[in-house]
């Protein structure tokens, strides 16, 4: 190219050779080589998304950017971005004479001086050693930067290597963590199964003691009933005949041994009167109203042995066709089905109605509230098995025999209640210390005897100042100090029991006057429950004192009420359990006679 044609060059690249006095390629060239350069170069123009270089093609030339970005790509993966005036693309495959080992493409629209190789070397070739030796600087300068970026890559590769390796230490220590506390876990979940299997043969085997216990004793009874009811009364009437016939010396045989009869009946009758509630269940016909299929179940387990005729309704419609078509002594509803009472009340007025319920206090309470005629209800826990068909037994044997007083109803056949009349509040410490020596006596844990002291306390308590009423209704000694003495008159006097059958300890006291009411139970729950509705004086006062204490310390509380006549109050506690009842939802019973 002559000197004409290089002036043309040199006024339409101005902005070109302004680049390239910056690229550090060319700081060397001597002024007369880059004009030469200029000469070889060539300003090529590249749409967005051309491919300038293709991997695994030869290529000619070497590309200097001037403006726009390229996307290296090696297996349609992008490996390298470029986007600086000067970078360089196309040198590798120059200086190895190889195919290009990636793609450059247009990442948008791009201007290159591009450079043919052979043209630049060989003229490069003629001139000067100095110009050679700058040829060879650019390669070795291309080279070092080649070099560098694959130096930089190395240390982040070394780098990420590292946290890689990092990581996974950590990840091993981890996962040996974990499959530490699994080991552990499965351990702990084999013992623990291990121990619910020997609870479980535990209980099958007392179970089977107990019907083996039952059957006997209803063997028994009915031997002692036969005797009690048709053998003794013709002895005593052959040996009236006989006495009426004989001297006077076979007379007094005759009469010790109708002394000695006499005493066997008197040992007899008791035991009769016993077991009669149990027999008089076969008599019975009951209908319980509940469509969880669970509870239903839980009721036929618990009613099946007794010989009570059972229905089990699972809706109102087929609860309301029973009532009508059959006579019920007893009706046991869930919530559900409340407005059976009413119902099954108008249609036989002596029919006795249990509310049971293991909802949420917030959820039945209001419930109590709308329907005030309700005098018997049952609130427990559904995942309390055993003690839920232990009371279900119970609670049917209160209704069909209509006797709801009575703390050995609640505990096994034949186990020693003892009772002690309450005179004075004096006596409570005697009784109490009394109380916990036995339970000590018999192996109980301190805690649990604690608790009962609790209860026996309160319960003393209210027997002494809250229960006792003038005959005009008023508080005889409510207002008196705790600390003061009361000397109860006969007609006030209270009893106080206890006893343990090795499942269960029950704790009860009774007043002769029925003052607490279905409205002071329920003041108490929603108080202490709701966070609302009537205050219950915590200090004295009312048939509600003290039953923050006794309901948080007890299993299962039951109020026995008879309007005006009889209150009694009975605290079950389980033994073996590690605390007391549901702190949000109380089990407890509720049983009330009008006089």
């Amino acid at each position: 190219m002559g000197k004409e044609a290089n002036k043309l060059l040199y006024s339409e690249n101005d902005e070109i050779l302004e680049h390239i006095n910056e690229f550090r390629l060319f700081s060397e060239f001597p002024k007369e080589l880059l004009d030469a350069l200029l000469s070889m170069g060539k300003v090529e123009k590249f749409k967005m998304g051309t491919t300038i270089l293709k991997e695994g093609q030869k290529n000619t030339k070497l590309y200097f950017l001037l403006s726009g970005s390229l996307s290296v790509e090696v297996g349609n993966k992008q490996v390298s971005f470029l986007r600086r005036k000067g970078d360089v693309f196309g040198e590798m495959s120059i200086i190895a004479d190889k195919p290009c080992a990636a793609s450059v493409i247009a990442h948008d629209d791009v201007e290159a001086l591009a450079m043919e190789a052979n043209i630049l070397s060989s003229d490069i070739e003629n001139k000067s050693a100095k110009a050679q030796a700058a040829l060879y600087r650019i390669y070795s300068l291309l080279l070092c930067d080649k070099l560098k970026i694959t130096n930089d890559k190395a240390k982040e590769y070394e780098g990420t290597n590292e946290r890689l390796k990092e990581t996974q230490d950590a990840l091993q220590n981890i996962n040996h963590s974990l499959e530490q506390r699994i080991d552990q876990s499965n351990r702990e979940l084999k013992q623990t199964n291990r121990e619910l299997e020997q609870q479980n043969r535990v209980l099958q085997t007392s179970f089977h003691k107990l019907h083996e216990l039952n059957q006997l004793k209803q063997k028994t009874f009915e031997r002692l009933l036969k005797i009690d009811k048709d053998k003794l009364p013709v002895i005593y009437q052959q040996i009236n005949r006989i006495i009426e016939g004989e001297n006077e010396e076979q007379n007094e045989l005759f009469l010790d041994l109708q002394k000695e009869l006499k005493d066997l009946n008197t040992i007899i009758s008791p035991l009769v009167a016993e077991n009669s509630p149990h027999t008089n269940l076969r008599n019975k016909r009951l209908l319980i109203a509940e469509s969880v299929k669970k509870l239903q179940n839980l009721s036929k387990n618990a009613l099946g042995g007794t010989g009570i005729k059972l229905d089990i309704a699972s809706s109102e419609e087929e609860a309301k066709k029973l009532l009508v078509e059959n006579e019920y002594d007893t009706l046991i509803s869930s919530t559900e089905f409340i407005e059976l009472m009413p119902f099954a009340k108008e249609k036989s007025p002596d029919i006795r109605c249990v509310l049971m319920t293991h909802e949420p206090v917030s959820t039945y309470l209001p419930t109590l509230r709308d329907y005030p005629d309700i005098e018997n209800i049952i609130a427990r826990s559904e995942d309390d098995r055993a003690f839920t068909i232990k009371n279900l037994i119970t609670t049917v044997n209160k209704m069909a025999n209509a006797d709801i007083f009575g703390i050995d109803k609640y505990l096994n056949w034949g186990v020693s209640v003892f009772s002690q009349n309450i005179r004075s509040s004096q006596d409570r410490k005697t009784m109490i210390e009394e109380m916990a020596s036995h339970l000590k006596n018999i192996g109980l844990r301190k805690t649990l005897i604690g608790r009962c002291e609790s209860v026996a306390e309160e319960l003393l308590m209210n027997a002494i100042y809250d229960a006792p009423t003038s005959p005009d209704g008023k508080s005889k000694y409510n207002h008196l100090d705790r600390k003061e003495t009361v000397d109860l008159e006969p007609y006030e006097e209270a009893t106080f029991k206890y006893a343990c059958d090795g499942m269960y300890v029950a704790v009860s006291v009774s007043d002769p006057f029925g003052g607490l009411t279905k409205k002071v139970i329920l003041d108490y729950l929603e108080n202490n429950y709701l966070g609302a509705g009537g205050q219950i004086d915590s200090t004295k006062g009312g048939g509600g004192h003290g039953l923050h204490v006794i309901v948080e310390s007890s299993d299962l509380l039951i109020f026995n009420v008879k309007e005006s006549t009889k209150t009694e109050v009975i605290a079950l506690f389980q033994i073996g359990k590690t605390g007391s009842m549901d702190g949000k939802n109380p089990s407890f019973q509720f049983f009330y006679e009008h006089l």
